[in-house]
C-alpha cells in the first residue's frame, strides 16, 4: 500500500490505493489500477463535498493524452526500456535476433513463444507462411481495379479488408451465437495458428502483387512464370523469407536476378529488416489491432484496421518521410541550414526521437551498418537501384546527406538534451531504395514484417478469451468540456408536426 498525501492546499485530498511492485532485474514497471484510483478519488471528494453533494464527482477519470502512463494489458511478447535503447523478443535481445536468427524462426517465435523444436517443424512452418504465387480472385480483382499511381498503402489496406469477404468463416459477426467471444470461430490454439500462418502467407503475397501493379506488371502470375511455382524452399537459408518475397514481388528476375551478387545481399538485409520490424510492443497499429480484436472483429478486418494506422508519416511512414526529407536537403552542404530551421521549429527533423526511446534505438544501430554494406554492394555493381553513385562509386548520395546530418544532430546540445537520437526509419528508407524500391513502397515492407507483431498479439489475447476477466472492448473515457443543457434556438427549429406527434 502506499499512501499519496496532498497537503500544500486546503481543497485537496488524500487517498490510499494499492500498487503493484514492479522488479528492475525483470524489467517490470510497477502497476496501479486506475480504476482504484478513480473509485478511492470518486470516495474522497463525495466525503469532503459532504456539506455540497451536487458538487461531488460521480466518477473521476484518469487523463492521460496518447496513453503515455497507461497500460491496457498484460503482455509476454516484446519487452521495451527506452531509457537505455533496450529491445527484446520473448526476452531475447533484438541484436542477438537479428545476427542469428532468419525471419522464420523469429516469427515462428513470436507467434508461439518458442523457437521450432526441430528441421521439421521450422521446415513445415517456413512453408505455411511463405508467400503464394495465386492471390484471391476478389483480391486479385481490388488490386486491378486501383490506378498504377495510387498509393501502395492504400490498395494493400483495401485488398487485405477484402480477402475478408472471402473468408466468411473467421468472422465472428456472421457467426450465430457468437456472441463477441471469438471462441466458436477461433476455437483451438491450433485453429489459430493456422489462421495466423495462412493470413502472414495472404498479406506477404498481396504486397508482392501491388508491387507487380505499381510497375505495370501482371498482378495475376503469367504462364511464363510457372517454374516459380516450383521454386524450392530452404527454411534454413539465413534470407529465405525475403528471398521468397522477392521473388513474389519480381518473379522474371528483371530487378534482383539471382545470378547476381547484390541479389543475395539484398535479400539477407531485407531479412535482417524484416527482423527488426517484427514486433514494437504496444505501438499505434498494435494497439489497432487489439482495439479491433477487442470488439470482436475478424481477423483480416484488424489487420486492415492496423495497416491503415501504419501507414501514418508518424507511425510507419516516416521512412518514407525521412527520405523525402534527405531529398529535400539534396546536398551534405545543406545539412547545415537545414539543422537551423529545425532549431527555429521552422521543419520537421524526421527520423530522430522515439515516444518510448531516450537513447540510441538498438534497431537503426543494426541498419546504419547494413546501409553502408549494401550501399557498398550496389555501388560495386555498377549503380545504386535509384540513384546515382558517388564520383568514386563508393556511396548513394543520401546516404553522406544521412550521415552528415546524424553527425551534425548529435553534436548539437539542442537535439542530445531533447533525447532525440536516430531511430529505426533513419536508415531504413535509405537501404530500401538502394535495393530498388521506390519510396512509397517502404511501409508496406514495414507492414510484412509487422504482420507477425500484430497476429502474435492477436493470438496472446484470444488465449486468454475464456480466462482473462480484465479483457473488455476497448473504450477509453473523455474529458467533456463542451456547453451542457443548452436550448434550441427558434430560427432553428424545423416544422415537423408527423414527427412530433409519433415521438
Amino acid at each position: 500500500m502506499v499512501s499519496q498525501k496532498e497537503t500544500s492546499r486546503a481543497d485537496e485530498v488524500t487517498i490510499t490505493i494499492p500498487v503493484e511492485p514492479g522488479d528492475a532485474e525483470a524489467g517490470r514497471a510497477a502497476a496501479v489500477s486506475a480504476a482504484a484510483v478513480g473509485r478511492a478519488l470518486q470516495t474522497a471528494l463525495q466525503r469532503k463535498a459532504s456539506a455540497a453533494p451536487r458538487l461531488a464527482p460521480r466518477e473521476v477519470w484518469l487523463y492521460d493524452p496518447g496513453y503515455t502512463s497507461t497500460a491496457c494489458c498484460r503482455s509476454a511478447i516484446t519487452f521495451i526500456d527506452g531509457e537505455n535503447g533496450i529491445l527484446e523478443y520473448r526476452g531475447f535481445p533484438i541484436e542477438a535476433l537479428a545476427t542469428t536468427c532468419g525471419f522464420y524462426t523469429v516469427a515462428y517465435m513470436l507467434l508461439e513463444g518458442t523457437f521450432p523444436a526441430d528441421a521439421k517443424v521450422r521446415a513445415q512452418f517456413a512453408k505455411s507462411i511463405q508467400p503464394g504465387l495465386d492471390l484471391d480472385p476478389v483480391v486479385a480483382n481490388v488490386v486491378e481495379s486501383f490506378p498504377q499511381e495510387a498509393h501502395p498503402m492504400t490498395v494493400f489496406m483495401a485488398a487485405t479488408a477484402a480477402l475478408s469477404a472471402s473468408r466468411p468463416a473467421w468472422n465472428p459477426a456472421l457467426v450465430r451465437g457468437d456472441g463477441g467471444s471469438l471462441r466458436l470461430v477461433y476455437r483451438t490454439r491450433a485453429e489459430r495458428q493456422r489462421i495466423a500462418q495462412e493470413c502472414i502467407s495472404s498479406l506477404t503475397s498481396i504486397a508482392a502483387a501491388v508491387f507487380r501493379h505499381m510497375r505495370g506488371c501482371p498482378v495475376r502470375f503469367p504462364k511464363s512464370t510457372q517454374h516459380l511455382r516450383e521454386h524450392p524452399l530452404d527454411a534454413f537459408a539465413p534470407d529465405g523469407f525475403a528471398r521468397a518475397f522477392l521473388h513474389a514481388a519480381d518473379p522474371e528476375g528483371t530487378l534482383w536476378p539471382e545470378q547476381r551478387h547484390a541479389s543475395a545481399v539484398f535479400a539477407e538485409t531485407l531479412d535482417v529488416i524484416f527482423v527488426l520490424h517484427a514486433d514494437h510492443e504496444l505501438n499505434c497499429s498494435t494497439a489497432a489491432m487489439r482495439h479491433l480484436t477487442s470488439a470482436g472483429s475478424d481477423v483480416l478486418t484488424c489487420l486492415a484496421a492496423a495497416i491503415g494506422a501504419l501507414y501514418g508519416p508518424l507511425h510507419g511512414g516516416a521512412n518514407e518521410a525521412v527520405l523525402n526529407m534527405l531529398e529535400e536537403i539534396g546536398s551534405p552542404e545543406a545539412v547545415e541550414a537545414f539543422v537551423a530551421s529545425v532549431k527555429r521549429q521552422e521543419r520537421k527533423l524526421m527520423g530522430f526521437g522515439h515516444r518510448v526511446y531516450r537513447s540510441y534505438d538498438p534497431r537503426a544501430k543494426i541498419l546504419r551498418t547494413l546501409a553502408q554494406q549494401v550501399l557498398r554492394e550496389a555501388s560495386t555493381e555498377g549503380r545504386t537501384a535509384n540513384g546515382p553513385t558517388t564520383a568514386n562509386g563508393a556511396s548513394d548520395p543520401l546516404l553522406i546527406i544521412a550521415q552528415t546530418l546524424e553527425k551534425r544532430a548529435l553534436e548539437d546540445p539542442y537535439f542530445t538534451e531533447r533525447k532525440l537520437y536516430p531511430n529505426v526509419d533513419f536508415y531504413s528508407g535509405v537501404l530500401y531504395r538502394a535495393m530498388g524500391f521506390p519510396s512509397v513502397f517502404f511501409t508496406v515492407l514495414f507492414a510484412i514484417a509487422r504482420t507477425v507483431g500484430w497476429l502474435a498479439h492477436w493470438m496472446e489475447m484470444l488465449e486468454r478469451d475464456a480466462t482473462d476477466a480484465e479483457r473488455k472492448i476497448v473504450r477509453p473515457r473523455q474529458i467533456y468540456i463542451g456547453k451542457r443543457r443548452q436550448r434550441i434556438p427558434l430560427e432553428a427549429v424545423e416544422k415537423r408536426p408527423d414527427r412530433r406527434s409519433r415521438l
